[in-house]
């Protein structure tokens, strides 16, 4: 029935990201012990099992390494409050001055988008004064280190520390949840199935 065929079509995604990330991390084992990381990050996060699947594939394609998925998205989630579209335009943003190792006044502007004034920031971080930021920005002085230190700071000790937490508190973020526990049984009973389907094929 319905049942029966979604349950395999979760098994059969789940398959199509471990192969994916085996192909990406050149590793099986490498492959199973992210899924398992992302699927534990999923229920500390509003955030959806599957997007985090697609993020962290983002991610790997932007030239992070495996250890550098959680805490980037760990970050972000913060950063953005948990807010799926914040999240995705911070990703972006990110994955390009690490790219470039240098930020430029466009990526400025694009946290200040989103509702992160950067600047103070990278004030904080680097001890400039704010009204020479500007110019450091001009001057590629901005790096990959001085955003990411930038970042790390207002996920700690700045506003936005424990963002993620506050909106996955909320009725949406335990929603979230409560589907990726579902879609977590579904994959595990989908397994079987689709071994037996594909048993039948062959």
């Amino acid at each position: 029935g319905f049942a029966v065929k979604s349950i395999i079509g979760l098994a059969a995604e789940f398959e199509r990201n471990q192969k994916t990330f085996a192909a990406m991390l050149k590793s099986d084992e490498k492959a199973n012990q992210l899924l398992a990381d992302l699927k534990d990050f999923a229920k500390q996060t509003p955030f959806e099992l599957t997007k985090i699947r697609g993020t962290a594939t983002r991610i790997l394609g932007a030239g992070y390494q495996q250890s550098e998925i959680i805490p980037l998205m760990k970050r972000l989630g913060d950063l953005s409050m948990g807010d799926q579209d914040k999240f995705n335009r911070l990703l972006i943003n990110v994955a390009e001055i690490k790219n470039n190792d240098r930020a430029t006044i466009r990526d400025i502007r694009q946290f200040s988008g989103v509702g992160v004034d950067i600047k103070s920031a990278i004030q904080k971080v680097t001890g400039w004064d704010k009204k020479d930021i500007g110019a450091m920005i001009t001057a590629g002085k901005v790096n990959n280190k001085v955003i990411t230190d930038a970042i790390t700071y207002l996920t700690t000790k700045g506003v936005f520390a424990g963002g993620m937490e506050a909106y996955q508190s909320t009725l949406v973020g335990k929603f979230s949840n409560l589907i990726d526990t579902l879609q977590g049984i579904g994959e595990d009973a989908g397994k079987g199935s689709l071994s037996n389907v594909l048993k039948e094929m062959v």
